[in-house]
């Protein structure tokens, strides 16, 4: 059975301004060992009072309410491709802040 380690985050993490119309955030990766992966850890934290929608890809993302959503106040880490550079967020009422640090673990 592989070790499992809990999320060990790297770098600075980046804070999306979110609303109602979709915004979005770089992600970067700094070491060569996640550069190589084929998957990237991250962990979004849901820091407003409202459902958060998100999706990560290469280039520019504009999430819609259709997305992945993670309830007000929710902290979730996720797998997504190494390649993916943008996450985009939209709420489905107010304003506030998703906060995203790239990492390591689960």
């Amino acid at each position: 059975m592989p070790d499992v380690y809990a999320f060990m985050p790297e770098g600075t993490p980046v804070n999306i301004s979110a609303s109602g119309t979709t915004a979005s955030g770089t992600l970067t990766v700094k070491s060569a060992e996640a550069r190589q992966a084929t998957f990237k850890p991250i962990r979004i934290a849901n820091l407003t009072s409202s459902t958060a929608y998100w999706r990560s890809g290469v280039g520019a993302q504009s999430a819609v309410t259709t997305d992945l959503a993670m309830p007000a106040g929710s902290v979730e880490v996720f797998s997504i491709p190494a390649t993916h550079d943008t996450l985009a967020v939209i709420l489905s009422a107010g304003t506030g802040t998703v906060q995203v640090q790239h990492g390591y673990g689960v």
